[in-house]
């Protein structure tokens, strides 16, 4: 099998240790296959998880593609992200994984754009987009912050600047995000149903 090794960081040819197909009886959910798995350049060992697409599990194909459990787990974003935010950060980490951190600044950025349009925000500049999230109450002041960081440093990589992107730089402002895009669309959403049920 084919995967990313993080120790690498590059695709390769792995060599499959052990594996275990898991069934759900109740149906609600696909069948799921976990792997370990070793990396034939460097012996790192990961495992992998895929779910069943097909309906042979014995035929490769029916199988989706190998995602990392460990170590490192590969981004999974919530469902309620926007599509075009989700786009944006999945490009921004494989800019990221390629070594690109102007790039995967700018992403960020994107994603960040990509909330803003979400919420229909009235400006078309991203400076102006965020206030208004902070005004509208979609995000906190220390989110806000967060923003204004990210804001900063995506202009600094779209822009013909002498200052350089770091590669610790570029991971802490997908993280940061991450987060902004967790508080909104998941803990945001959990807390209103939380009040919900404590209000009937």
């Amino acid at each position: 099998m084919v995967v990313y090794c993080p120790a690498c960081e590059a695709l390769v040819q792995t060599e499959k240790l052990s594996s275990h197909e898991k069934f759900n009886v109740d149906y609600d959910f696909a069948p799921m296959r976990y792997s370990l798995l070793k990396c034939t350049a460097c012996n790192e060992i990961q495992l992998v998880e895929q779910y069943l697409v097909g309906y042979e599990p014995e035929n490769e194909d029916h199988w989706s593609s190998a995602k990392r459990n460990w170590p490192l787990p590969e981004l999974e974003l919530p469902l309620h992200v926007p599509a075009v935010t989700k786009k944006s950060i999945e490009e921004a980490e494989r800019c990221l994984r390629a070594k690109a951190f102007t790039a995967c600044t700018v992403m960020t950025g994107r994603a960040l754009e990509g909330i803003c349009r979400h919420y229909a925000t009235s400006s078309r500049y991203l400076g102006a987009g965020i206030k208004e999230l902070k005004e509208q109450g979609v995000i906190d002041e220390k989110l806000f912050e967060w923003s204004e960081a990210l804001h900063l440093h995506r202009n600094i990589a779209a822009h013909a600047d002498e200052r350089t992107i770091t590669e610790e730089d570029a991971r802490d402002l997908m993280d940061f995000t991450i987060a902004i895009c967790e508080y909104i669309f998941v803990l945001s959403e959990k807390f209103k149903d939380f009040k919900a049920r404590q209000n009937s």
